[in-house]
């Protein structure tokens, strides 16, 4: 709706723009000028739907940088928060947190296949010096560590106390079991064989 940005599919392309299905029974206009790139029928593209000021009419924009800022507004690190993808950069994914702000989720912290247009549950990661977004998938510090130390746990509880998801499982079974990547994975792991709480073998992990 207005003052939202949604996923959005072309069903026609006129002299004027695009005109997308918002679900509504009158299609929404792009109008070239407010077009990234040239928008094909049948494709699906990130519209930020908005009042324009010179016709006051309803209208929809693909770029997106123009009506969102880069800036925090009322977010700190850690904070949950859902973004949708809308474009990927060098660095990573750049994502609208909650029709807020932007933000970007960097490559190295991405652990699953990621497309534009996808809404993602994450968090803030951090907020940097000139108050820009960076976003991840899961929690980070200590808080994140205990949280998964005590899902491996309760798994362990619940299957008998065995567990054949170890140090060298793949990372994608890890990622499937635990939302987790291998490298937290491990040292959740190392966290609670300090703790004398698991027994670590080659083909299993057993709970004490």
């Amino acid at each position: 709706m207005v003052g939202e940005c949604a996923h959005l599919k072309v069903v026609s392309t006129t002299p004027i723009g695009a005109f997308v299905d918002w679900g509504l029974s009158k299609d929404l206009l792009v109008p070239f000028g407010e077009q990234v790139q040239p928008m094909e029928a049948g494709q699906s593209y990130p519209v930020f739907a908005f009042i324009d000021a010179q016709t006051n009419r309803i209208t929809g924009s693909t770029k997106i940088g123009r009506h969102f800022k880069e800036k925090a507004l009322y977010l700190s690190p850690n904070q949950p928060v859902e973004f949708l993808i809308y474009q990927r950069t060098d660095l990573g994914y750049m994502g609208i947190i909650e029709n807020r702000c932007l933000g970007l989720l960097f490559h190295q912290d991405i652990l699953q296949p990621i497309n534009i247009g996808d809404r993602l549950k994450g968090f803030v990661k951090e907020i940097r010096h000139d108050k820009k977004v960076t976003l991840c998938l899961q929690l980070q510090g200590q808080e994140a560590r205990d949280e998964l130390s005590q899902q491996i746990l309760d798994d362990l509880k619940a299957n008998g106390g065995t567990s054949t998801l170890t140090d060298k499982s793949t990372p994608e079974a890890i990622y499937k079991k635990f939302n987790a990547s291998k490298a937290s994975y491990k040292r959740a792991l190392g966290v609670l064989y300090k703790q004398r709480l698991i027994k670590i073998e080659k083909d299993k992990i057993t709970l004490l």
